[in-house]
């Protein structure tokens, strides 16, 4: 949602969504291919490719890192 953005702008979108997450006001579905952003925002991963679950799990397992990498190597990403 914030590929367009300015980085700061970015940074601050995300502190907002992170602070109404913490505050439990919301849950958050984010669509990103940005894994800096995966790396700060997730406490749940779902990837993806081509309709396929590659990986569901905690985002800071090897299995997750495992899956984002093969999803780069395969889309160009």
């Amino acid at each position: 949602p914030t590929a367009s953005l300015h980085p700061a702008a970015s940074r601050s979108l995300e502190t907002t969504v992170q602070t109404l997450q913490r505050g439990g006001s919301v849950d958050v579905i984010w669509v990103t291919h940005d894994v800096g952003q995966i790396e700060r925002m997730a406490d749940y991963l779902i990837v993806l490719q081509g309709g396929t679950v590659l990986y569901a799990g905690e985002p800071d397992s090897r299995l997750a890192q495992q899956a984002l990498a093969t999803l780069i190597e395969s889309e160009g990403l």
